[in-house]
């Protein structure tokens, strides 16, 4: 180490480099120097190391070794410089040369003559300036080089600066070392595919890179406000690149790289993936037939079962030197362009794709999350949950349960189009790449009639351990499977009707609202397995189908009551006498003889009472009390608007009439029933008896 005030480096003369070749070798990240013969016969003497503005120590070269040309692309990752060696001359000889290095305690200020590229016999070299977060003004050091992705900051601020004026300053701090790395320019790649040139800057302190205040004079002078800040993902640095992620609240993923083009100039992209950068991606989800899991022949010998894995379709990329990529087919709400990257929320964002796996395959596959402990798939909600999830979150949750990926489609194979291949040939091409990337979940395959039998039977009896839907089927002669799906019989009540769309606008239903025998909440809808004339039919008439008792079909019954992928069957008239099944639509006339009872009551004492919300919501009646009350809530007589509160009138549901409740809310939706006037609920308790 060359301490400041040795005396003996001063007669030496200047060995000069390029900028930031003398930084890397400071920091012993550059084994060896690729030069021309320009340094040929220097070997053997000591030289002060100059490199940009700055003098890192003492350089001493050793004999150099001829290097040829095929052997370039080899050293550029030693040696960022070597193509602007061979632009320099491009005909001339390469030489590597060796060399021993003492370094400077800190690298000193060199003032460079103007044209001077190789030595320099007076260099004149003086103490580094400081400036406010800047230990170094020499100090220009590459991003830390990186196995795994590791998780870093990123932090702009805003800078109104007196000399360069407005621009953007860029920190991405190294936890490790505490450096903030730094770049100018002055605008930002805020969309997909903007690109931007920045310009290295002395390393900054990890603190600095959040300050905000006014620096009065010299170095930066001006005001600093902290633009953004964010914790990121570091997935890939080395010598001249570095990619990171900004993982968003929202769920996006935003994807950048800095790409360094020669010296202080670097290229800031905006990576993020779109349809119009990966034209690849612009894929739908195909339509399979679906069968009943009865029709399944074990005996067809064409045909291979799978367990209907209960999780999400997703499309998988797969481009050698790149990490396994995965995003959803479903269009993205915000941007006919975007799509919704899965890829960093998969178990499989850290595996780089084999070269041997030459141009782009498509795959399509099931995502699904997996309890880490029993083994068993987690039902959709839990991998909905860790898809759907930001991927800070998504992380957290798969501490339970990881997502995993099992390929069962392929669309294209090392950039050929392989969508309506049979589905044999699918398979040999789907177990190549297993073998290439074994952290993928294999599917598991019933083929022989034993195997399909106790596939089939597992499943019916809800004993296997990954699917309770059904199986797939693949037949060899055909590119695309079927579903046998698993589906259990529910009866429910038809509660009303929503509008058809497409061709169904104002002619067809597009089917029905539901609630289950004896409740009074609506809980889910269907619009599936519905004939044309079924949905012409209830559009013009609902009245025959409202109240009446409808067999649907569905895999099961969420917690919240609603039937997982319900299908329409038909009308059960034999389970529901024809009474019953117009009970629910008299209910619509007895709300006005209800009205007509009430309208007898002092709804402004009721009004002057309110203290507490007491409101019940859901059943028929209450709306149709509120439809006929409607007028008088609109006028502003406290008198008429207290006959407002009989909106949420409610008579039971379903087939029965069992209770009666009157309550409301006040103008300001502030104000709330404490509770009701004794004529009122002793009406109400007359008409629950029947008493109309």
């Amino acid at each position: 180490m060359v301490k400041k005030d040795d005396k003996k480096y001063k007669d030496l003369a200047g060995l000069y480099l390029i900028p930031n070749q003398g930084q890397l070798i400071y920091d012993s990240q550059l084994p060896f120097i690729v030069k021309s013969r320009r340094f040929i016969n220097k070997e053997g003497l000591p030289h002060i190391l100059v490199s940009g503005d700055g003098a890192y120590g003492i350089i001493t070269l050793h004999e150099p070794k001829v290097i040829k040309r095929e052997e370039v692309h080899d050293r550029k990752r030693f040696h960022p410089e070597v193509e602007s060696e061979w632009q320099d001359a491009p005909y001339a000889q390469l030489y590597q040369y060796p060399f021993t290095f003492t370094k400077f305690t800190e690298p000193l200020h060199y003032e460079r003559k103007r044209g001077v590229r190789t030595f320099d016999n007076n260099p004149i070299i003086k103490k580094a300036d400081y400036a406010l977060g800047i230990p170094n003004v020499l100090m220009k050091r590459p991003p830390r080089s990186i196995k795994s992705p590791e998780l870093w900051n990123f932090n702009i601020q805003r800078h109104d600066a007196k000399r360069a004026h407005l621009h953007f300053d860029l920190r991405l701090v190294d936890p490790q070392t505490g450096i903030a790395h730094s770049w100018a320019t002055r605008y930002l790649p805020t969309n997909p595919g903007e690109k931007v040139l920045v310009t290295q800057q002395p390393d900054h302190t990890a603190a600095y890179s959040t300050w905000e205040g006014t620096i009065p004079e010299g170095y930066g002078a001006g005001t600093v406000k902290l633009f953004s800040s964010d914790k990121v993902e570091v997935t890939k640095s080395q010598p001249g690149e570095v990619l990171f992620n900004v993982y968003k609240t929202n769920g996006d993923t935003a994807r950048y790289a800095l790409i360094q083009t020669g010296g202080d100039k670097w290229l800031f992209t905006n990576v993020t993936p779109t349809k119009t950068s990966r034209p690849e991606l612009n894929i739908s989800k195909p339509h399979f037939k679906q069968v009943s899991i009865k029709n399944v022949d074990i005996n067809n010998a064409q045909e291979i079962l799978a367990p209907k894995i209960d999780g999400a379709m997703n499309v998988i990329s797969l481009r050698p030197h790149k990490p396994v990529e995965v995003f959803s087919y479903r269009p993205s709400k915000k941007g006919a362009a975007k799509v919704i990257d899965h890829t960093f929320r998969s178990n499989l964002y850290t595996k780089i794709v084999p070269p041997s796996m030459k141009g782009t395959t498509i795959l399509l596959g099931e995502v699904f999350a997996r309890n880490n402990k029993t083994g068993k798939v987690m039902t959709q909600r839990d991998t909905s949950a860790r898809l759907l999830s930001n991927v800070w979150k998504s992380r957290n949750l798969q501490e339970t349960g990881q997502l995993k990926i099992m390929p069962w489609g392929i669309l294209q194979y090392q950039n050929k189009d392989v969508s309506e291949l049979p589905y044999s040939q699918k398979l040999e091409l789907l177990q190549q790449i297993n073998k290439q990337i074994p952290e993928f979940e294999s599917l598991p395959l019933a083929q022989t009639p034993q195997e399909k039998q106790k596939l089939l039977a597992t499943i019916s009896n809800e004993k296997h351990p990954d699917t309770k839907e059904g199986v797939v089927i693949y037949n060899r002669n055909k590119p695309w499977p079927i579903k046998a799906k698993l589906f259990h019989d529910y009866d429910v009540v038809i509660h009303s009707m929503f509008p058809g769309e497409g061709k169904w606008v104002d002619r067809g239903v597009g089917g029905f609202y539901y609630l289950h025998p004896g409740s009074n909440k609506v809980v889910g809808k269907t619009g599936s397995g519905f004939s044309d004339k079924e949905r012409i039919e209830m559009f013009h008439h609902p009245e025959k189908y409202v109240g009446q008792l409808a067999r649907v079909l569905a895999q099961e019954q969420l917690p919240s009551g609603a039937l997982r992928m319900p299908v329409f069957k038909d009308i059960r008239a034999e389970k529901w006498p024809r009474h019953k099944m117009n009970k629910q639509a008299n209910n619509m006339d007895k709300a006005e003889i209800i009205m007509e009872k009430l309208s007898t009551l002092d709804w402004g004492a009721i009004y002057h009472d309110y203290v507490k919300p007491s409101i019940i919501t859901g059943a028929p009646v209450g709306a149709a009390v509120y439809a006929l009350t409607k007028p008088k809530q609109e006028s502003k007589n406290p008198q008429q608007q207290g006959a407002g509160f009989a909106k949420a009138m409610t008579i039971g549901a379903g087939a029965d009439i069992t209770t009666a409740v009157a309550s409301g809310i006040w103008k300001q939706k502030k104000n709330f029933l404490k509770s009701l006037a004794k004529p009122v609920v002793d009406t109400a308790e007359n008409i629950a008896a029947g008493g109309i």
